[in-house]
């Protein structure tokens, strides 16, 4: 085997030697280590794809989590504009007539005018709280027995001028025992039962002559067993009457015609 080698001589040329080549001889002990290079290698090429794994086994289902909580309420909507009017429905057939139900009882249709004089006295005077007369029948206050009406009026006519006593007409719806005249009122209770009304009798017009009295309201009656209403007068002041007919005593009434 020939091998040329090249040998570079300090300011000469190059120069071919040919050398002979002898026999190799034993490999030389191992050089030391050379320092780890800095410069990476080059990369390897890909390795082929792994094989897909066997499917994961499913996980529990979760626990549901709590409801939420409940929201604030809105503000109410606005009101809507009214829908316009519809049409008018046609009218509908009249009813039947219905039966003509009983005729009531006629009622009030009298009025009538009663009056009474009581035997009153001169002497002594009267005092406060004394029957003044007896007891007056006023005849024919009702049409029929038992009957029903309405006072609407009473008035007192004083004969002498300028007395102004201030009276009470008490109503009795059937006869009583009276009190005496110029005594302390004081009716039995039996009779006390009986009344039906008192009338006041206390707001005067006078004149020279005499002086006139006035009620004017509305006061039921009945009469039990006649057609009469009873009653007396008494008085709330101290009086002294000029004669036994000073007083008289009118009721206007009216009468039911129908029990």
């Amino acid at each position: 085997m020939t091998t040329y080698i090249d040998i570079e001589v300090p300011g000469q040329t190059f120069v071919d030697v040919e050398a002979a080549t002898g026999a190799p001889g034993p490999p030389g002990p191992p050089g030391p280590a050379g320092p780890p290079s800095t410069v990476p290698g080059p990369a390897g090429p890909a390795g082929p794809a792994g094989s897909t794994g066997p499917q994961g086994i499913q996980g529990p289902q979760g626990v549901q989590g709590p409801a939420g909580s409940t929201g604030a309420q809105g503000p109410p909507g606005t009101t809507g504009a009214q829908g316009p009017a519809g049409p008018a429905g046609a009218d509908g057939a009249p009813g039947a007539a219905g039966p003509q139900g009983p005729i009531g009882p006629e009622r009030r249709i009298y009025r009538v005018n009663l009056s009474q004089t009581p035997t009153v006295s001169t002497s002594p005077a009267y005092t406060s709280g004394d029957a003044m007369g007896g007891m007056m029948t006023f005849s024919g206050a009702a049409l029929f027995l038992s009957g029903t009406g309405v006072i609407l009026a009473a008035q007192a006519l004083c004969k002498t001028p300028a007395l102004l006593p201030i009276l009470e007409l008490w109503l009795f719806n059937s006869a009583f025992t009276p009190t005496a005249d110029n005594s302390p009122f004081a009716p039995s209770d039996a009779d006390m039962a009986k009344a039906i009304g008192i009338i006041p009798i206390a707001s005067w017009y006078d004149d020279t002559a005499n002086s006139l009295a006035v009620w004017r309201g509305v006061a039921p009656f009945v009469c039990v067993g006649t057609t009469n209403l009873y009653a007396q007068l008494v008085t709330r002041s101290a009086v002294t009457l000029g004669s036994t007919s000073d007083i008289v005593i009118g009721i206007q009434l009216m009468q039911d015609i129908a029990p």
